[in-house]
C-alpha cells in the first residue's frame, strides 16, 4: 500500500467516523478499504449535500450515492461529476491546491505520504519511528528500544546512552544506581594495594612497589627466595626458606644459621663447625671428614682417650706414639723410645722418667717442679747442682743463669727473654707462646716414633713439585708464599718431628708429603693439620723402604678444607733432579699444567686464560683469582661504571634493594637474606640489609627513590626518601 492510499484510507475513515449515514446508505459505520496499488478508492457513503452523481461500486455498477470529486482535488460542482476513482472529501474539508486536505474543527491533515492514525491513536513527534504492526507502543514519553532490544520490566532503570548494559539475562533491579558511561566494575584486589590480583606479584600479600629481585615473577614479600629465582616456591621441609636458596632444603631451618660458612646449614652439616661443603664422610658415621678424628674408621662416639686429636679407633693399633712397641709393653707410651731404655729399670723409660737415675715407679712429685721426690738430692746433668733445686735438672748450668727469673734456667727456658714458669708452647715449636709471634693460621706437625729413622716433610704450592722454589722443605725453608716456614730439620737422632708454619697464606690447594730419607725398619708416622680452629690428623704405619713418599692430604687455607689422598708413591732425586713416580705434587705443578699456561689453584683447572678460564662474558680478577663481570669501565659501556667488579649505572638506577618497612630498616641474619648488592650489616640495635653508598667519592650511588645516609659508627647507607631513619642522617 503506498502513501497516498493510506491518506485517502484515513481520510476515509475521518468521514466515515463524522458521518456513519455516508455509508450503507445508513446508520452505523463501515470498513474504509483501502486503494489499489493503482490509486483507486474504496467504498463511500452518499453525502448529505451537493449533485448527485454516479459512481461505480466494487462490482463494476454506478452507485448514485457516491460523490467523486474532481482528479485535480478541488472541490467544484459547477464542472460535474469527479471522475471515477476519486474520493469526495468529507463535509467541511478544505481541498488544498496542492491535494493535501484541510480537516473540519482545525485538525492538520498531514503532508502527503505521513499516516493519520485512527481516533485515539497518539500522533508520535516529529522524527519518531513508528513501530511495525502488532509492536506496543509505549506511553506519553518513554523511550522506544532498537529493534531486537529487550524492554525492561515496569520499574527497572534504562541506562542512559552509552552505560554499559549487565551480561545477557541479567536483569536491571528497580531504584538501581545508574552505572556511569564508559566504566566497568573494578578488578579483584584481595590485598588492597590498588594492584590488580591479576597483575600484583603477591595478590594476599600488600606490596605497593611490586619489587622483586630476582625477577622471578613472585615479589619480595611473598617469595620464599627473595635473591634466588624459584617461580614454583618449592619449599620441602616447609620452613617458609625456598629450595634453590635454602642451605638445608631437607631439614627445617629457618633461620638458616651456618657456623662454619660453608653453605651447608648446622641443621644438616655433618661438620657444623669446620668447613666442609662437599659433606665428605669415608668411613660413613655421620661425621664429615673434616672433623672426623678418624676419618677412615667409623667412630661417631670421637672417643680419644689420650686428647691427642686422633680418636681411639684409629690409632695405629696398640702404639700411640708411633714407636713400634705396643703401648702395653712400652715403658713410655707417649712419647716414642724405640730402645725402651730404662737405667734405674723401675719400669719407667727414662724418656719420660722424672728420675731416670733412682727407682721411683710412682713418678711422685709433690712440689711439681719436675723432678721426682725421690731425687731431688740427686743431680742427674752432673753439673753439682742436686736436682731438687737445679732450675735445668736434666741440662748442665752450673751457673744456674734465669735472666727472666721464671724459675727455668736460661738453657732450658723456651723462652728466656720472657718469664713464663708454665713453658706452654700451643704450638709446639719449639718456642715457648710467651716469646711467640701470634700463631700462625696453618700449622702442619709430621712425627714419627724412630729416633733412628730420618723422615722430611714438605707442604707444596699448588704450583710446586718437589724440591723446587714452589716446595717449602728443610732446603728452602722460607720462601715468600710460606712463611715463619719450615722449623727444623729433625734427623731422627736428634728428635722425631719437623714442622711448617704458615702466617696466612693465599688461597689454593696445598699438598702435604712426607719423603722417607733413612730407616731401618719398617715404622709408621702421622700428619697433624692446624688450620684455626681445624685439626686434621692422618696416619700411615706401612713405610718400609728409604724411597717411599706419602701425600697423605690437601689444603685449602680459605676454609681449612681437606681433600685426602692417602697415596704411597717414590721419590728418586738426584743431584736436586727427582722423579716422582705415583705422586699427585701441587694441582698446578708442570706435571698437570704447563708453567706458561694459567691455572686455577682451587680446582687445578688448566687453560689458556687467566683464572682457568672464566665463563660467558666475566674476566679474571687476577690478584684474587677469581671471575668478574669487570674490572674496569672497558666492557661496561657508555655512561655506566664498572663498580665493586659489575658494571652499574653510577646513578645507581642498577643497583637492588630489600623492601623497607614502614618503621624499620629490613632485618637480616646474614646476607643470604638480602639483595646481591646488600650486605648484613649492624644498624643500630640489629643485622640490616644495607646498600652502601659513597656519593661524591667514587660514584656508588643510590637507586632511585634512596638517599645516600651517613650515620656515625654505622657508615653510609642507602635509605628511602622519607623513611624515618632518615632524620638520624648527618
Amino acid at each position: 500500500m503506498n502513501r497516498f492510499t493510506l491518506l485517502l484510507a484515513y481520510a476515509l475513515a475521518a468521514c466515515t467516523n463524522a458521518n456513519p449515514a455516508l455509508v450503507d446508505g445508513g446508520g452505523g459505520t463501515s470498513d474504509a478499504s483501502t486503494a489499489d496499488s493503482s490509486g483507486g478508492g474504496g467504498n463511500t457513503g452518499t453525502p448529505d449535500e451537493g449533485p448527485e452523481t454516479d459512481a461505480e461500486t466494487r462490482d463494476g455498477d454506478v452507485d448514485p450515492d457516491v460523490r467523486v470529486d474532481p482528479p485535480d482535488g478541488t472541490l467544484d460542482p459547477d464542472e460535474g461529476p469527479p471522475p471515477d476513482g476519486a474520493v469526495v472529501p468529507p463535509d467541511g474539508a478544505v481541498v488544498l491546491p496542492d491535494g493535501d486536505l484541510v480537516p473540519p474543527d482545525g485538525d492538520v491533515v498531514p503532508p502527503d505520504g505521513d499516516v493519520v492514525p485512527p481516533d485515539g491513536a497518539v500522533v508520535p513527534p516529529d522524527g519518531a519511528v513508528i513501530p511495525p504492526d502488532g509492536a506496543v507502543i509505549p506511553p506519553d514519553g518513554a523511550v522506544v528500544p532498537p529493534d531486537g532490544a529487550v524492554v525492561p520490566p515496569d520499574g527497572a532503570v534504562v541506562p542512559p546512552d552509552g552505560a554499559v548494559l549487565p551480561p545477557d539475562a541479567a536483569m536491571l533491579p528497580p531504584d538501581a544506581a545508574i552505572l556511569p558511561p564508559d566504566m566497568s566494575p573494578p578488578p579483584p584486589d584481595r590485598d588492597d594495594d590498588d594492584v590488580p590480583d591479576d597483575e600484583d606479584n603477591c595478590p594476599d600479600i600488600s606490596n605497593v612497589s611490586q619489587n622483586d629481585a630476582d625477577r622471578d615473577g613472585r615479589g619480595n614479600v611473598c617469595d620464599n627466595c627473595r635473591n634466588t629465582p624459584n617461580q614454583g616456591q618449592a619449599d620441602r621441609d616447609q620452613d617458609r626458606v625456598g629450595d634453590p636458596c635454602d642451605n638445608c632444603p631437607e631439614a627445617v631451618n629457618n633461620g638458616q644459621r651456618d657456623s662454619d660458612g660453608d653453605q651447608i646449614g648446622d641443621a644438616c652439616d655433618n661438620c657444623a663447625g669446620t668447613p666442609n661443603d662437599e659433606q665428605r664422610d669415608r668411613d660413613g658415621d655421620g661425621l664429615g671428614d673434616a672433623c672426623d678424628n678418624c676419618p677412615d674408621v667409623s667412630n661417631a662416639d670421637q672417643a680419644d682417650e689420650d686428647g691427642n686429636g686422633m680418636g681411639d679407633a684409629c690409632q695405629v693399633p696398640g702404639d700411640d706414639d708411633l714407636d713400634g712397641v705396643d703401648n702395653a709393653d712400652d715403658n713410655c707410651p707417649d712419647r716414642p723410645n724405640r730402645d725402651q731404655a730404662d737405667i734405674d729399670e723401675d719400669g719407667v723409660g727414662d724418656k719420660c722418667d722424672n728420675c731416670p737415675v733412682d727407682r721411683n715407679r710412682d713418678q711422685a712429685d709433690a712440689d711439681g717442679d719436675g723432678v721426682g721426690d725421690v731425687c731431688e738430692a740427686a743431680d742427674f746433668d752432673e753439673d753439682n747442682v742436686p736436682d731438687g733445686v737445679d732450675n735445668c735438672p736434666f741440662v748442665e748450668n752450673r751457673n744456674q743463669a734465669d735472666g727472666d727469673e721464671d724459675g727455668r734456667g736460661d738453657v732450658c727456658d723456651n723462652c728466656a727473654e720472657a718469664p713464663n714458669p708454665d713453658q706452654a708452647d700451643t704450638d709446639a715449636d719449639g718456642r715457648g707462646d710467651a716469646c711467640d709471634d701470634p700463631p700462625p693460621r696453618v700449622r702442619v706437625v709430621l712425627e714419627w716414633g724412630d729416633d733412628q729413622a730420618d723422615l722430611d716433610l714438605h707442604v707444596l704450592h699448588p704450583r710446586g713439585a718437589y724440591r723446587t722454589p714452589f716446595d717449602c722443605y728443610y732446603d728452602n725453608r722460607t720462601p715468600a708464599w710460606c712463611t715463619p716456614g719450615y722449623l727444623r730439620d729433625a734427623r731422627g737422632h736428634d728428635g722425631s718431628e719437623e714442622q711448617v708454619q704458615m702466617a696466612d697464606p693465599a688461597g689454593g690447594q696445598y699438598t702435604v708429603g712426607v719423603d722417607v730419607f733413612r730407616l731401618e725398619r719398617r715404622l709408621a708416622a702421622r700428619v697433624t693439620l692446624y688450620c684455626d680452629d681445624v685439626v686434621h690428623v692422618s696416619v700411615v704405619d706401612e713405610l718400609d723402604s728409604p724411597d717411599n713418599l706419602w701425600e697423605p692430604f690437601r689444603f685449602d687455607p680459605t676454609d681449612c678444607s681437606v681433600h685426602r689422598l692417602d697415596s704411597l708413591g717414590q721419590l728418586v732425586c738426584e743431584d736436586n733432579e727427582c722423579e716422582c713416580n705415583g705422586c699427585h705434587e701441587g694441582v698446578c705443578a708442570p706435571r698437570n699444567c704447563d708453567a706458561e699456561r694459567a691455572c686455577n689453584f682451587r680446582t687445578g683447572a688448566c687453560a689458556d686464560a687467566p683464572c682457568g678460564g672464566c665463563e660467558g662474558d666475566l674476566v679474571c680478577r687476577e690478584e684474587t683469582d677469581e671471575c668478574v663481570e669487570c674490572v674496569n669501565d672497558d666492557p661496561c659501556g657508555r655512561g655506566i661504571q664498572c663498580i665493586n667488579w659489575r658494571c652499574q649505572h653510577p646513578d645507581g638506577r642498577d643497583r637492588l634493594t630489600s623492601e623497607w618497612p614502614e618503621n624499620d630498616p629490613p632485618r637480616c641474619e646474614d646476607d643470604a637474606q638480602c639483595t646481591l648488592d646488600e650486605s648484613c650489616q649492624r644498624v643500630f640495635l640489629g643485622n640490616s640489609c644495607v646498600l652502601e653508598c659513597h656519593d661524591g667519592r667514587d660514584g656508588l650511588r643510590c637507586p632511585d627513590g634512596f638517599n645516600c645516609c651517613g650515620i656515625q659508627l654505622f657508615g653510609e647507607f642507602c635509605v628511602p626518601d622519607g623513611h624515618f631513619v632518615g632524620q638520624f642522617c648527618n
